[in-house]
């Protein structure tokens, strides 16, 4: 993690949750001897106001993603159709609930990805500043 990552103000278990379902396909899709990455940073904009959002990314060494199911594994009860996905059983649920609770934040979330090399999925929030009161 970036050291200087500020704190984010979020639902905790709902981040969370995001977090489990990302970490859960990650390990379900990723062959023994793989590799899952997990990290977050800030991301700061053009001025120097401090970073504007997180960005969350996990990252796998697994199956990937044929570029023409990508769009569609957000769908709820979406499953690709490849052979590992179908024997690792789930409802297809968990891509389309990460996507309605980043968007909730006011964030998103994307996916890349290339068959037999992996796929990584960053979700961006926004950092919402801590208010201060004065005096």
């Amino acid at each position: 993690l970036d050291a200087t990552l500020p704190m984010l103000i979020a639902d905790r278990a709902r981040i969370r949750q995001i977090l489990d379902n990302l970490v859960s396909n990650a390990i379900k899709f990723t062959y023994p001897g793989g590799r899952i990455t997990i990290g977050a940073c800030a991301l700061h904009e053009a001025s120097d106001a401090g970073p504007s959002q997180c960005a969350i990314s996990v990252a796998d060494t697994g199956i990937g993603i044929m570029p023409e199911e990508q769009a569609r594994i957000w769908e709820r009860f979406y499953r690709p159709s490849n052979p590992l996905a179908e024997e690792s059983g789930g409802l297809g649920m968990g891509l389309s609930i990460v996507r309605s609770l980043t968007e909730a934040h006011g964030g998103r979330v994307w996916v890349e990805s290339r068959p037999g090399v992996g796929s990584t999925f960053t979700v961006l929030l926004p950092i919402r500043p801590t208010e201060h009161a004065d005096g």
